[in-house]
């Protein structure tokens, strides 16, 4: 048995954010984690579908662009960079690195035992404190005949090593966009099937619209209101049949319906802990699950982003080592899909504030209006949109689909989380020519 001032459970970004601060701060800690560390972010998510997405976004951007020939997009690079950047999905390397560190890493699950005690390869360990960050996994319907057929997760479609004929992607959210798109631009023939009315429900109906637009322009079949009742596996491939009496096939089944905390076995209960109606670990404002316990990331179901995880963990080192008093605030979260073009958002969508009865006010501009999307392309794409308070004279959330809106949306960002007032950006100057302009002209125009 060993003694530890901080046990880390799970070694995705929250995690791993968590342990380095800690050792930094000249604590004795050790990290578990039960696959490879980096988490799935490292490995299955962000990392290998954003560096699988940029080769046809940049074939896409030159086609858009004058003067520019139609370029290539070689396969076999394409995937030799993608498995440099996922590490062959080995981490020895990263093993290493902590040892060298001081930083004791354990291959294995592990659970909480009891107060201060985490279990893991059969050994028991007393820890101080132990953090949770263990994350999520793919959630799989009930469908009828899903299992006997056979599907891909996220993590087979960031790593396959063979471009597939045909794709049906079931879910219209992020991933399913992302990986869609994806597919569709390495030549793959695909089917998004979506059962809401709209893409990406979850936030505004403009930017549905916008998106369905964006995927049919990639020859994208889009099912919208459209659910999977059953699949079938056949000689080519699989055959989705849909409440409608509809059929969708493919050569593979991308099941990208969403995610759902990773928090079964864990033990939370031995310590007080407790898990919340959708399976999440439940947290106060400074991470806290329990007495000597916190919990970050995906695990607590409070916003499924590798970027909240890292925020998460930092509170938590703030917490344990003093530095100053964390209060988790997590009112301006961007949320963005790398699409192309991209979909940014941040704060409350026009019907969250309506639910909140904030008197609110929306102004929008479509990006051709901005001098910079003419130098960037040919028949400029996209829209952004600001939500105001009119009583507080506030923003309160933005949303944009457009290039680069991933970069852009931090100006929004900010004022959502200062609550700066209309009148100081309004008197805030962007550099022409950007797409951050954009805010200039809807902060001129909004009637408040």
């Amino acid at each position: 048995m060993s003694h530890y001032d901080a046990f880390v459970i799970g070694a995705g970004p929250g995690g791993e954010v968590v342990v380095a601060r800690l050792k930094d701060a000249g604590l004795n800690v050790a990290i578990a984690e039960r696959e490879l560390l980096g988490g799935e972010c490292g490995s299955w998510g962000c990392i290998p579908s954003k560096t699988l997405l940029r080769p046809v976004e940049a074939a896409a951007e030159a086609q858009r662009t004058w003067g520019v020939a139609k370029p290539d997009v070689d396969w076999g690079p394409v995937r030799e960079y993608r498995d440099y950047m996922i590490r062959d999905l080995d981490d020895s390397d990263e093993i290493e690195s902590y040892a060298e560190k001081d930083i004791k890493v354990f291959k294995d699950a592990a659970r909480i035992a009891g107060p201060g005690k985490v279990e893991v390869g059969g050994e028991t360990h007393d820890a101080d404190r132990i953090i949770l960050a263990t994350g999520s996994d793919a959630v799989i319907p009930p469908i009828d005949g899903l299992e006997e057929a056979g599907y891909w997760t996220n993590r087979e479609a960031t790593t396959f090593k063979t471009v597939p004929e045909s794709v049906v992607m079931l879910g219209g959210g992020p991933i399913g966009i992302e990986l869609g798109q994806m597919f569709a631009r390495y030549g793959a023939r695909v089917t998004l099937v979506e059962s809401q009315e709209r893409l990406l429900a979850r936030e505004d109906e403009a930017i549905g619209e916008l998106l369905k637009e964006t995927l049919e322009d990639d020859d994208i079949d889009v099912r919208l209101g459209s659910k999977a009742v059953s699949v079938e596996r056949t000689s080519t491939g699989r055959i989705v049949r849909l409440a409608d009496g509809g059929t969708a096939e493919g050569q593979e089944l991308v099941v990208a319906i969403g995610r759902k905390p990773r928090t079964a076995g864990l033990g939370i209960e031995e310590v007080g802990g407790s898990l919340d109606e959708k399976g999440g670990v439940e947290i106060d404002e400074r991470c806290r699950a329990a007495e000597n316990v916190w919990a970050v990331g995906d695990m607590t179901g409070i916003a499924p982003f590798t970027h909240v995880a890292k925020y998460q963990g930092r509170l938590v080192v703030a917490d344990i080592t003093g530095k100053y008093e964390p209060k988790a605030d997590y009112t301006a979260i961007p949320r963005v899909v790398f699409s192309d073009p991209e979909v940014a958002a941040v704060g409350l969508t026009e019907e969250q504030a309506k639910e909140q009865g904030i008197d609110l006010v929306t102004e929008c501009l479509d990006l051709s209006g901005v001098g910079r999307s003419h130098t960037y392309e040919r028949e400029p794409r996209g829209r952004m949109c600001i939500l105001a308070d009119r009583e507080r004279r506030v923003l309160v959330g933005a949303w944009a689909v457009g290039p680069m809106a991933s970069e852009w949306i931090h100006l929004a960002t900010l004022a959502v989380k200062a609550a700066i007032p209309i009148e100081v950006l309004r008197d805030t100057v962007a550099q022409f020519p950007t797409y951050a302009e954009a805010y200039v002209f809807v902060l001129e125009t909004i009637d408040l």
